[in-house]
């Protein structure tokens, strides 16, 4: 109470060393992989941890009941699936499937490959939805995931090849759509069909074991019909 400027100046010193030592003291490591899964252990300081929660928590909400069932997903597990997602599918070695996925939004580098693996003729790199395809998508979309119920916003999405481009498929507009990654992955492995519908929007047919009779579904309306 008689040097209240001076107090506040100690109190903000202290903060001060004791941010520099939690900074100092962060340690990130990995456990053994068993069982295709690994442990990873983290000491953040505040603010990182901050910054990581302020990244995860909008990936970790619970996902609206939707064709694809309600999330049943512990708290532990939406935050680790949504640490996933942030990370992307970055690591190594892929499955076929994997590739592809990453194949719908990415530079491509074709190239022909001889027999000793040699270079005998390397394409131009193609950039695969470019930036004013993705806002048309967005914009035609509605701005965010176009699988039906989900709200992800754009920004959280990848552009995902109704026909696969390394099928054949073209990056056009009309052959692309919006996905959050949990249901880019959905589209890729869980039988999930989606394709461009008369009415220039994108519709999706749930797989046999969801819906028997697979009728289709308009994310725009959530309107089915029989396919």
């Amino acid at each position: 109470m008689i040097a209240p400027e001076d107090a506040e100046r100690r109190i903000g010193k202290q903060l001060e060393e004791q941010e520099r030592r939690a900074r100092e003291n962060r340690t990130l490591s990995f456990g053994p992989v068993r069982d295709g899964t690994a442990t990873v252990f983290m000491r953040l300081d505040v603010q990182t941890l901050a910054l990581l929660r302020a990244l995860l928590d909008p990936l970790a909400r619970t996902r609206p009941t939707g064709p694809d069932g309600p999330d049943l997903r512990t708290s532990e597990r939406r935050l680790a699936d949504a640490f996933a997602e942030l990370l992307g599918l970055a690591g190594h070695p892929l499955s076929a499937t994997a590739v592809r996925q990453l194949a719908c939004d990415a530079e491509i580098v074709p190239a022909v490959l001889g027999s000793d693996g040699a270079v005998l003729d390397l394409g131009t790199a193609t950039r695969l939805f470019t930036y004013a395809q993705r806002l048309y998508l967005g914009l035609r979309d509605g701005h965010h995931c176009s699988f039906p119920t989900c709200r992800r916003p754009e920004q959280w999405t990848e552009a995902h090849h109704i026909r696969h481009w390394v099928d054949g498929g073209k990056t056009d507009v009309g052959n692309g759509v919006l996905l959050c990654q949990y249901h880019h992955t959905t589209i890729h492995t869980k039988g999930w069909i989606v394709r461009m519908g008369d009415h220039g929007h994108p519709e999706y047919i749930p797989p046999p074991w969801i819906d028997p009779y697979q009728a289709v579904i308009r994310p725009d309306d959530l309107t089915t019909i029989r396919r």
